[in-house]
């Protein structure tokens, strides 16, 4: 499940994607769905641990750059938290 504001930050980063990457308009969504299969099936261990925020986990989507935030809440429901760009300096907003 998205949050709002992952669905915003979605909905913004993939319509920069379709109007700046003319040479590989399908990679962010290809990219996704990937990403999908992969937390749905995946385990509560995937990806990298945010410090900063306890039970909150990352995965780096290299051929888009781009962060995914996300934390299970149980064993069969992940909430994506955030989509953000692998160059920001900061951690998306809480």
């Amino acid at each position: 499940m998205l949050t709002a504001a992952a669905g915003r930050q979605l909905h913004q980063a993939r319509t920069w994607w379709l109007e700046n990457r003319d040479k590989a308009p399908e990679a962010f969504d290809e990219e996704l769905l990937v990403l999908f299969d992969i937390l749905e099936t995946g385990s509560s261990t995937l990806g990298q641990a945010v410090g900063q925020r306890p039970g909150v986990r990352r995965l780096y989507l290299k051929r888009i750059r781009y962060f995914v935030y996300f934390e299970h809440v149980s064993d069969t429901e992940v909430h994506i938290l955030a989509i953000w760009h692998g160059r920001r300096d900061e951690l998306p907003p809480r």
